[in-house]
């Protein structure tokens, strides 16, 4: 977790593997202010985001917590 002066917080998760290589299984990228969600990027395999063309793959923005 990255702690901003405006105490804004940025939480980073990624699950990887490194033995041939990087491969990425699964991340979130999660930036949120006074316990509210600004956005999050992540890669879960969320129903709501099936019909993106970039799934798995998608971005949450301004939900509440």
């Amino acid at each position: 977790m990255l702690l901003f002066d405006d105490g804004s917080e940025l939480h980073v998760r990624e699950f990887v593997d490194v033995s041939a290589g990087i491969e990425r299984f699964k991340y979130a990228y999660h930036y949120m202010r006074s316990e509210r969600l600004i956005f999050r990027y992540d890669n879960a395999a969320d129903i709501t985001a099936r019909d993106f063309a970039t799934y798995p793959h998608h971005k949450h923005v301004g939900e509440v917590i």
